[in-house]
């Protein structure tokens, strides 16, 4: 072997890995399960309330990946993910602190998009699932959540929620978690096989208040509870996928309805919820 052909041996990795193909199939609540959840104002006289809500997630989890068209141009592939979650909470206000908890249901659709992991270097696939079979995988979970959060009181009835704790647990079910458990370990980067999923992290919120309505901007920054094995990283020892994500969230309140957006990232994921939150307790205002 001449110089020349040792050096063209030693770089298609190098070239070819810029094209690896790691594929994330991580739980469809990654990122998302920690919505928003409404509590009474320190200037509300009523301290406790009791909220039902809906929300719609839209997101592009597996986002990690390149291709290039017939055209040559580079395009990002990825999966999609749809689903309406219903909950019930109930929230409590008091001098210093506040807090909520309640339970959740979750359903929704998850769409893997078609591949070939062959094509790619460095994918670590298995030839016997090279193609991954794309579609439409329903799921669902339902779980408890719960928070609570230090508040500080401000002049005309604002507040600062100064730093909060949140966390959500659940179980899932459905087609996506039985495509997952079907496929091998080596056929993807990382692959989910756990039925449970659980998050915590840590909020902060402005709350401006108008009158008997109010809009805020909310912070959060969490983990899962839970990691997933992550093939490729190194040869030395094992490495897991633990995801981290960061949402914000902005909302508007009236005295019996509250809307919201909610914008979340996390690792090998992205989604946007919109949400309404309607008060069943009786309104009382000071």
């Amino acid at each position: 072997m001449n110089r020349n052909s040792t050096l063209i041996f030693l770089l298609v990795p190098v070239v070819f890995s810029s094209c690896a193909r790691r594929s994330y199939y991580l739980s469809p609540f990654n990122g998302n399960a920690t919505t928003y959840y409404a509590k009474p104002l320190l200037a509300d006289s009523a301290k406790s309330a009791t909220y039902f809500s809906a929300t719609f997630t839209a997101g592009r989890p597996n986002n990690q990946y390149y291709t290039y068209d017939g055209d040559g141009y580079e395009k990002q592939l990825t999966d999609n993910l749809k689903a309406f979650q219903f909950s019930f909470h109930r929230s409590h206000t008091s001098k210093y602190f506040q807090a909520y908890y309640g339970a959740s249901f979750t359903t929704g659709t998850y769409e893997v998009t078609r591949f070939d992991s062959l094509h790619y270097y460095g994918n670590y696939a298995n030839a016997d699932l090279s193609k991954i079979l794309g579609g439409h995988k329903y799921f669902a979970g339902a779980g408890l959540v719960g928070g609570i959060n230090l508040v500080m009181p401000f002049r005309r009835g604002h507040e600062w929620r100064v730093l909060g704790i949140e966390t959500s647990i659940g179980k899932e079910w459905g087609d996506y978690l039985d495509f997952r458990k079907s496929m091998p370990d080596s056929s993807a980067t990382a692959i989910s096989k756990n039925d449970h999923y659980g998050y915590i992290g840590l909020t902060s919120e402005l709350v401006f208040k108008k009158r008997q309505n109010a809009f805020g901007i909310k912070w959060a920054l969490g983990t899962s509870l839970y990691r997933t094995i992550e093939l490729g990283k190194s040869d030395l020892r094992t490495t897991y996928v633990v995801p981290l994500y960061f949402s914000t969230t902005f909302q508007y309140s009236r005295p019996k309805f509250t809307v919201f957006t909610q914008i979340n990232a996390t690792e090998h994921a992205e989604s946007v919820q919109l949400g309404a939150s309607y008060k069943l307790s009786k309104i009382h205002h000071r």
